[in-house]
């Protein structure tokens, strides 16, 4: 068999797309593409390009951007993913028989596998199987087109996104309906058959509100529904919930933290094709519940995880040969010499510049306890701990502007003391809109972040004093969270306890704290895995330098530099 067919079929046995093949299977697929080059910032597909071929990437790397267009504005063009050797584009073009939407430029020499459309076609009907897993990500990534998530690592390929199942949508909108429907009839005989009475006005403003209540709170479940999302990557499993200018939760796991995959449906769910999938890890579980097809699911994940770890293996037989080769002078000859060829520190990454947020993004994040950004989880306490802070200074605002309303209709204030009313109104108004932006600004300036590798608690009173404590999440012992009140427990805000020594760092007061412990956790997981290859780079460099230098004691010993006698130990 071809030497270049044996290393194609290699490839497709690792990717998720063509497991549960045989391999004769496998290479017959591998002998339908071609494989062609292109040079460095080359574009494969441009914008509005016919679906012609479908793409692997067999070595190098592509960039896939989109352009938004939006209405009155001028066209911006997105990056979405940079894909490396194993991952696939084009099938939706294929798959729907339309244009391309996206641009896929190379970013450095590259070769792709390319099977046209012909063959493709025959290869959807061969193998529905493909044809499956195929549509459901190119779904998946027709839906994400629509979002941004800048969070995409470097090489990581999208394999699944979705919503909740659209049954849960109209569950919640049953009620919201109802109340509209009701509100017509009412709002008719309200504004028909009442008098203009004070209680007849009462009636028509109920009324009023009952019909624009309910239309909120339609539009409210309806976005709350489109804004949770599950996500199958190439390196991870996501379930993001949002709230929107609230709350903004990405719940996580590596590919390589999954230990187990569990799935759970009632009968009405397996009637409807819902269920529930949970991904166990050592540090928690992320649930992801009431998705659409839950086996199909689990079976993607299983997949992915059995993928990663084949790559992982490979990689790192691949990395052994390579760092033996550049050690012996076979491979690039720019490499050191075996001296120089030592185990060296990781060099400390250049700190990112710290994009400016919009101020959009400013005005978003007025109420929100926790956000993201460039990897850097910021927490604040839950907006009841505001309430409880702001309410007094609330209540004597409402009370104030009633009084002031009062006012002009009022015959106890004479013309003269008119002014003077007026000017402590005024002083009023300002010393309490004061009151409120102080216990706004203290409640903001209280915060909890957890980055890659520490976590900070920050205490700033305005105007005053700040405290502020770190911990290396490395040297962390226990994470404990609770709810300790009716009131936590209702609205689901507590206290996370993060243990580092003898010291304690506190996260008092955050919304879910569920979550927030997770958070850490993964985040410990993190550091622990980058610790561990780290590790392994290591000693992959010192087994090198060994047998480098075995390898130059016998060539000496070859050369006769040194006699078989002086390697022995006398005495």
């Amino acid at each position: 068999m071809d030497e270049r067919l044996i290393e194609i079929s290699a490839l497709l046995l690792k990717e998720y797309l063509f497991q549960g093949l045989d391999v004769g299977q496998i290479q017959y697929i591998a002998s339908q593409f071609r494989l062609v080059r292109y040079r460095p910032n080359q574009t494969v597909i441009y914008e509005d390009m016919p679906g012609l071929n479908f793409y692997i990437v067999y070595k190098g790397q592509v960039k896939i951007s989109t352009i938004i267009k939006k209405p009155f504005q001028r066209n911006l063009k997105a990056n979405l993913y940079d894909y490396g050797p194993g991952n696939f584009f084009g099938e939706e073009a294929l798959l729907f028989n339309q244009n391309n939407k996206d641009i896929v430029k190379t970013t450095e020499e590259t070769i792709l596998l390319i099977m046209d459309k012909v063959n493709f076609d025959f290869l959807m009907e061969r193998f529905p199987i493909i044809n499956k897993k195929l549509k459901a990500t190119a779904e998946s990534r027709r839906l994400a087109r629509t979002r941004r998530f800048p969070w995409f690592a470097e090489g990581e390929a999208l394999h699944l996104m979705g919503r909740k199942h659209v049954y849960f949508l109209f569950r919640s909108l049953i009620l919201p309906i109802f109340l509209f429907l009701l509100s017509i009839p009412v709002i008719l005989y309200t504004f028909t058959q009442l008098g203009t009475s004070s209680r007849s006005i009462l009636f028509q403003a109920g009324s009023l509100f009952m019909l624009v209540g309910s239309v909120a709170w339609g539009i409210w479940n309806w976005v709350d529904w489109g804004n949770d999302y599950y996500i199958i990557t190439s390196q991870r499993v996501l379930w993001l919930e949002k709230v929107v200018g609230i709350y903004d939760n990405r719940n996580e796991a590596p590919l390589y933290t999954i230990l187990t995959v569990d799935v759970v449906s009632s009968q009405f769910g397996r009637i409807f094709g819902y269920g529930n999938v949970s991904t166990r890890t050592y540090t928690g579980t992320i649930n992801m519940n009431n998705v659409v097809r839950p086996n199909e699911l689990a079976a993607v994940i299983e997949g992915l995880i059995k993928r990663l770890l084949q790559l992982t293996k490979a990689a790192e037989l691949s990395q052994i040969k390579q760092d033996v080769k550049k050690a012996l002078g076979r491979g690039d000859p720019t490499m050191p010499d075996l001296e120089e060829l030592v185990v060296m520190e990781p060099a400390a990454p250049m700190a990112k510049k710290k994009r400016k947020l919009s101020m959009g993004e400013q005005m978003q994040r007025i109420l929100k306890v926790r956000y993201e950004q460039d990897g850097v989880i910021t927490y604040r306490k839950h907006w009841f701990l505001l309430f409880q802070k702001s309410w007094l200074p609330l209540l004597l605002m409402v009370i104030l502007i009633f009084i002031i309303s009062l006012l002009p209709s009022s015959s106890i204030i004479s013309s003269q003391s008119s002014g003077l009313v007026v000017l402590i109104s005024i002083a009023a108004f300002i010393g309490l809109i004061s009151w409120i932006t102080y216990s706004y600004v203290d409640w903001k300036n209280d915060i909890y972040m957890l980055t890659p590798e520490q976590i900070f608690q920050i205490y700033r009173k305005p105007l005053g004093s700040e405290l502020k404590s770190s911990a290396s999440i490395e040297n962390i012992l226990t994470i404990v969270h609770e709810r300790e009140n009716l009131t936590g427990i209702m609205l689901n805000f507590g206290t996370v306890t993060v243990s580092v020594g003898d010291t304690e760092i506190i996260f008092d007061g955050v919304f879910n704290p569920d979550q927030v412990h997770q958070d850490i956790a993964n985040y410990q997981e993190a550091l622990k895995h980058r610790k561990g290859e780290q590790k392994a780079n290591d000693d992959r460099k010192r087994m090198v330098n060994w047998l480098m230098t075995y390898n130059k004691e016998v060539e000496k010993n070859e050369e006769g530099e040194i006699s078989p006698e002086s390697d022995q130990i006398s005495g």
